[in-house]
């Protein structure tokens, strides 16, 4: 349990070092897998990034034993990610829309805002992406979270504008 736990938190410092794939990898290692959901969150994010299916699937499986309407949330948005890979682009942000607002709901805040960067990651070339890159980098600004905003530097400049990244 200890060794999952350790695991879930190196999950999180790839995915702020923007290592997608080893995301994925370690994501897979979380064994037994632990109630809270970093990971979890972290894998489903990156296959979106990476614009793969079935690492998304994969990433997926992951949450197939947890209950809860965490989890449920977090099917939400795997099911938005293959919408967005195999599906249509529309109803793919419609559902990020509504994703965004679920997280809202039973989620930190750091949740919303992490949906919100990758929401204008995956889907640049939509005008609510940038509004959604926006709100994201002020949250990320106001709590400090430097990584977070280096990380998401390109969506601040793609999406907004601005330039949270440069404190």
């Amino acid at each position: 349990q200890y060794r999952s736990g350790a695991i879930d938190n190196e999950v999180t410092y790839r995915w702020i070092e923007g290592d997608l794939e080893g995301v994925l990898e370690l994501a897979r290692q979380v064994d037994p897998p632990q109630p809270h959901h970093e990971f979890r969150h972290h894998a489903i994010a990156a296959a979106m990034r990476l614009g793969d299916a079935e690492k998304l699937r994969a990433a997926i499986e992951l949450i197939e034993l947890p209950n809860g309407r965490r989890y449920d949330v977090l099917r939400f948005a795997g099911e938005t990610g293959l919408e967005l890979l195999e599906g249509d682009s529309d109803k793919a942000a419609a559902m990020f829309a509504e994703l965004i607002e679920q997280f809202r709901e039973v989620e930190s805040p750091r949740y919303v805002a992490t949906w919100k960067a990758v929401f204008a990651l995956v889907m640049p070339e939509r005008p609510e992406a940038g509004r959604a890159a926006s709100e994201a980098g002020y949250w990320f600004s106001e709590v400090g979270a430097q990584g977070l905003l280096n990380l998401y530097a390109e969506v601040w400049d793609r999406q907004s504008g601005e330039d949270f990244a440069a404190g």
